[in-house]
């Protein structure tokens, strides 16, 4: 959609008849409402430049555009203020892998804190019963196991290590990024690298 600025203002559609999608703007105190008629003459008559494009931007290394009254400005983010934009972000990539899953045993398993619960839950009541019991789970991959006390208390372990992993890997990156003294160094730090799979 075409964006014109008025007396200046900040971009915008030109305004339209109330209910419709019909452009309308005043030429001499007459409205019209013909867009495809509206001559750039007229257009500046009635207090409008434009169209005006909002440029696109890299929102890890500028802010969003703003209107200086005759133009879109996009300003670069600062050091601190890229920091702070990776920082965020990267805790978005460790929640993000925390979730994604691990494999036991060959098994594509869940790593959600609702799926510790649940194997929590599972391995009291196999506990629970003599002698030990087992329970019936199905995985995110859709594999149906029977799990006993030991293999059970083996995926929990195996997911405590996972997101064990995952922090790590956010805290390694975090520092990196306080450390970073400039943007070349901010540029090398790689979020979606070194992951735990």
């Amino acid at each position: 959609m075409a964006l014109y600025s008025y007396q200046g203002g900040e971009p915008a559609p030109l305004p339209t008849i109330p209910g419709t999608n019909t452009a309308i703007i005043h030429v001499s105190g007459v409205p019209r409402t013909d867009g495809s008629t509206f001559t750039a003459q007229e257009m500046a008559d009635a207090g409008y430049t434009g169209p005006h494009e909002k440029p696109s931007f890299d929102e890890a290394t500028h802010n969003a555009p703003n209107w200086n009254g005759s133009a879109w400005v996009v300003p670069s983010k600062s050091v601190a203020e890229r920091k702070t934009w990776l920082k965020a972000k990267a805790t978005e990539k460790f929640r993000e892998m925390r979730d994604a899953g691990t494999t036991y045993s060959g098994t594509p398993i869940s790593t959600t804190h609702d799926a510790i619960v649940e194997l929590r839950e599972g391995l009291e009541k196999i506990n629970s019963t003599m002698p030990a019991g087992t329970i019936n789970v199905v995985t995110r991959s859709g594999a149906k196991l029977t799990l006993g006390s030991v293999n059970t208390h083996q995926i929990i372990t195996a997911i405590q290590d996972y997101v064990a992993d995952c922090q790590e890997r956010e805290h390694a990156l975090h520092t990196a990024i306080d450390a970073a003294a400039d943007h070349a160094a901010l540029d090398a730090i790689d979020i979606n690298s070194g992951w735990p799979t």
